[in-house]
């Protein structure tokens, strides 16, 4: 849409409204000033179309095999948002911002909750170029080319052990459409096994009321995270993948359950998963030590 019948078409619904006829009188003030905001308000929904538009083209021209790595990398990443790359794992993930956490936002404000001290709040993922980046991956998720566009990413840029991903090493699932969006994501690649921490039980529960047990795939690790630091919630410890946080090493010997401590959490590791895989695959409540 050219910008000349931008103009046209705000000035007719400007006088529209005001069931006036358009005629070459010249406009008033206040009403060359609404004409003015309502050719903005026009030319911002035109250029959003734009962008959506230019955004889908790039997914088609990433199913073009004659593409580099490189030219692919770049596309995705404007689609999708790069993979993150947290210190300690053997693979990338995909994280958002902790800030838009549901129960997480609740939990920060609650004395000794695991989220009270949340790592994804503090540090580098301060810094304006990570939380923006964020950004833009959380609002991705919300179009129709995420899942397949995220396929592509995983199987092209995943680093490191290729067989593992991590999913939200800041942040958690949003909505049912989320959790569905990953369950079709793990699907597509069976290859590799996806790890899955969360602390929204409720929305997981509706989830399978919904479709069933059998509908998360047996490569899609759905770890359930206790609320509160040195407890396992009684929800939690019910599944067959859960985890909490400890507040120091002596209190492990306060905990009655049977738990797999994640050596990468503790003070004399590299902390660095190094060869354990026990997030993607034990049975049971992994304990990690506080940061």
């Amino acid at each position: 849409m050219s910008r000349n019948r931008t103009i046209i078409y705000a000035i007719y619904f400007l006088f529209k409204r005001e069931g006036q006829t358009l005629n070459p009188a010249p406009l008033r003030f206040p009403n060359f000033m609404l004409v003015i905001i309502a050719t903005n308000i026009v030319i911002i929904f035109e250029k959003k179309r734009l962008h959506k538009k230019k955004l889908l083209r790039r997914f088609v021209l990433t199913k073009q095999t004659n593409m580099t790595k490189k030219e692919k990398t770049n596309r995705l990443n404007a689609l999708v948002g790069s993979l993150s790359a947290p210190s300690k794992m053997p693979c990338s993930g995909y994280n958002i911002p902790a800030q838009e956490c549901k129960i997480g936002s609740i939990l920060r404000k609650i004395k000794d909750s695991t989220c009270s001290s949340c790592y994804a709040l503090k540090g580098r993922y301060l810094f304006s170029n990570v939380k923006d980046a964020m950004y833009r991956r959380f609002e991705a998720i919300k179009k129709n080319y995420w899942v397949d566009s995220m396929v592509e990413q995983i199987k092209l840029n995943n680093k490191g052990d290729k067989r593992y991903f991590r999913w939200h090493d800041s942040g958690d699932v949003q909505s049912l459409e989320h959790i569905d969006k990953i369950v079709s994501i793990a699907e597509q690649l069976p290859e590799v096994k996806h790890w899955l921490p969360t602390r929204e039980f409720k929305l997981f529960e509706e989830y399978i009321n919904l479709h069933g047990v059998g509908k998360i795939p047996s490569n899609l690790t759905v770890r359930y995270s206790s609320h509160m630091n040195d407890r396992i919630s009684n929800k939690a410890l019910n599944k067959t993948y859960s985890s909490m946080v400890i507040s120091s090493e002596d209190k492990i010997k306060e905990i009655d359950t049977p738990i797999k401590v994640c050596p990468a959490t503790l003070p004399d590791s590299n902390h660095k998963c190094n060869d354990c895989r026990a997030c993607w695959h034990f049975k049971g409540t992994i304990a990690y030590l506080k940061h």
